[in-house]
């Protein structure tokens, strides 16, 4: 489909589209076009046709505003003859949690990652706004979002998208009564693919993965929290973590480690790890029980992981929908834990390694190649499209390998990290967008029928 500019100009007319010679030619327009659409908006239109080379769309700005079309140059265009209609578009909102418009960065620590999006959605005439779901307005079938401009980011009232990104960042906040009401009148009442609809359940994909003979040899011993279970557990296996079923970003987590006269517990307060020793096992379990009693907690088997010069290590895959709605990796890095930390988030100060020099570190590729990881990450889908329920884009795949080289499923993520690109300035060599941005882009044109 092509790419036009799109000008405003006045008229008598109100509903007034100029269509040039160009671009009639080249929509093979039979017949004069009636409505215009943009998003899920719509507009009766008199369309004329004036001779021009340029592939020009020209409407009035009283029908810009009726359709939301702010701050657009670029666009892409479609003709459907049965319904005399023009298409504008695809338009992606990416929803967020909040948008501070005073800030220099307004969208936080995925800013740089949304700009990203914006500059290869520009380049391909897709329209992309960012908005909070507070600025919804489910009854008007409009929003008020964020849009890009040389000059920076500007608000102002538009059209609901075809497409929705879902990068909320909190858990606790999506859950809100509020939240959801705007998620599901999106879905249900309009329609609207919303993909990535919320963060995943530790426990939940655990039990679902454990029905199918494939995923359940990948996964560590695990079973929810109870004093019962901690006490079989600390009999079995010299090394636990807990985890928070609801948790992300390591928040949370807690590693039991068996050792001489007792057990070693490590945990995290923001970013310092605290630690405590215990020779009780009763005493052990009553200081878990009281850390975790306002949240559902699972206990994991700890593995012995490989590891390089004393630190272990585990790998990201960030996997993305391709426009068949197959599977594809787009990303696969190693992340070498800080020394003495709990987890090997990258946001608590973990270290990106090629995953091939992680594993030749270790000396484990003549065990399990990079090509392992790629296709177990992909078999690992193909599971979760039968078992797990929701519309999902990409998923984080946190995937680990043990001394004796084989592979271990440590955890889904639904809400994969933006982070900067300093923060791994050893991964994104390149200037220019990441590679993750533009599968996104592919599939929200597939999604939206452009």
């Amino acid at each position: 489909m092509p790419k036009i500019e799109l000008y405003t100009q006045s008229a008598y007319n109100p509903k007034r589209v100029i269509i040039t010679t160009a671009l009639r030619d080249r929509l093979k327009l039979a017949v004069k076009p009636e409505r215009l659409y943009f998003g899920l908006a719509e507009a009766r239109i008199v369309a004329e046709v004036v001779e021009d080379e340029r592939e020009l769309l020209i409407i009035t700005p009283k029908l810009a505003k009726k359709l939301g079309l702010v701050l657009i140059k670029n666009i892409k265009v479609d003709f459907l003859p049965r319904q005399a209609a023009l298409y504008l578009g695809p338009m992606l909102g990416i929803m967020v949690s909040r948008i501070n418009q005073y800030a220099e960065e307004p969208f936080g620590v995925i800013n740089e990652f949304v700009e990203e999006c914006d500059l290869v959605a520009k380049k391909r005439g897709i329209k992309l706004v960012v908005f909070t779901p507070e600025h919804v307005d489910l009854q008007r079938a409009r929003l008020g979002a964020w849009h890009s401009t040389e000059q920076g980011w500007f608000y102002n009232e538009t059209t609901l998208p075809q497409v929705i990104y879902n990068r909320l960042s909190s858990r606790k906040y999506e859950e809100q009564k509020n939240v959801q009401r705007i998620l599901a009148g999106l879905t249900k009442r309009y329609n609207i693919p919303v993909f990535n609809v919320g963060f995943l359940n530790k426990l939940e994909v655990f039990e679902a993965f454990s029905s199918s003979n494939f995923t359940r040899k990948l996964l560590p011993e695990t079973a929810r929290l109870t004093k019962k279970v901690l006490y079989q557990y600390l009999a079995d296996y010299d090394v636990l973590y807990l985890k928070p079923s609801r948790g992300s970003l390591g928040r949370g987590i807690m590693k039991v480690t068996c050792e001489a006269g007792g057990w070693f517990l490590k945990w995290l307060v923001n970013d310092t790890v605290k630690n405590k020793f215990f020779t009780s096992r009763k005493l052990l379990a009553l200081f878990i029980t009281r850390k975790t009693k306002k949240n559902c907690y699972l206990v994991q088997q700890g593995i012995d992981l490989a590891a390089i010069e004393g630190q272990a290590f585990d790998f990201r895959i960030l996997v993305q929908r391709r426009p068949d709605f197959t599977w594809q990796v787009t990303t696969l890095v190693a992340r070498v834990s800080k020394k003495g930390c709990v987890v090997s988030n990258v946001a608590r100060g973990a270290t990106v390694l090629s995953a091939k020099e992680a594993l030749q570190q270790a000396e484990l590729l003549s065990r399990c190649s990079t090509q392992d990881l790629k296709q177990t990450s992909l078999k690992i889908m193909q599971v979760f499209d039968k078992v797990m329920a929701g519309h999902f884009a990409e998923i984080g795949i946190d995937l680990a390998v043990d001394k004796k080289g084989k592979i271990w499923l440590l955890e889904l993520n639904a809400k994969p990290s933006k982070l900067p690109k300093k923060n791994t300035p050893n991964f994104y060599k390149n200037p220019g967008p990441r590679a993750s941005v533009y599968p996104l882009m592919d599939y929200v044109e597939q999604c939206a029928h452009f």
